[in-house]
């Protein structure tokens, strides 16, 4: 159950709470040739007629602050979720505003038994409205950005596993990168075979 239908649902109980108190002995069952059964009142109460009026409200406030907010970002009118935001959300307005007083101002002037049947039988299938035309916003929303998501080109993952130095037990037979060398003694010369340096302290070592 969305969040709207729990406010419809609190706007009748309040309504049908002020109103059942003085209409209790007005209650009549269906005449016994109706394919239905079930009570109506002979005088409903007038403030059954205006049920609506809070409803319609609330709705008009959320379709009042959904159009600022989209006429703010008019400028990214070309953004396809906002397109869909105002698109859906002007059509379940528009439902909601043909549908809601509808059954009040075509039975009004109609006997109060037909009245009653035809307010409940349009109660019955504006609940339903309310709840496709929420679902179908919500759910045209996210199958806009599942497309979206699905239509970007995924960034390859490209990785290798490196082996643990700390972990693992190093094979003796393995080929390692860097061999161990012994050092040269200190007393041994860096330099070339055959360069004028070491001739030197050749030369020198034997004279002394």
């Amino acid at each position: 159950m969305t969040r709207r239908d729990i406010s419809v649902s609190t706007a009748i109980a309040i309504l049908n709470g002020f109103g059942y108190k003085e209409s209790l002995e007005d209650i009549r069952p269906f005449p016994s040739d109706w394919p239905i059964k079930g009570c109506y009142l002979t005088n409903a109460p007038a403030i059954f007629h205006a049920n609506w009026v809070p409803v319609l409200a609330f709705e008009t406030v959320l379709f009042v602050m959904m159009s600022v907010k989209c006429y703010s970002h008019r400028n990214l009118r070309e953004i396809p979720i906002l397109q869909r935001i105002w698109r859906d959300g002007t059509i379940y307005y528009l439902v909601i505003l043909g549908k809601w007083p509808a059954p009040h101002a075509f039975l009004s002037d109609t006997d109060e038994c037909i009245l009653y049947f035809g307010i409940n039988v349009a109660g019955v299938w504006i609940v339903a409205i309310f709840s496709y035309s929420g679902a179908h916003l919500l759910l045209s929303v996210r199958a806009l950005v599942e497309a979206r998501n699905s239509a970007e080109v995924q960034t390859p993952v490209i990785s290798e596993i490196v082996r643990d130095i700390g972990t693992d037990v190093v094979n003796e037979s393995d080929p390692q990168p860097v061999e161990a060398h012994e050092l040269l003694p200190a007393s041994c010369s860096l330099e070339p075979e055959g360069s004028g340096l070491g001739n030197r302290v050749g030369s020198r070592e034997v004279t002394s």
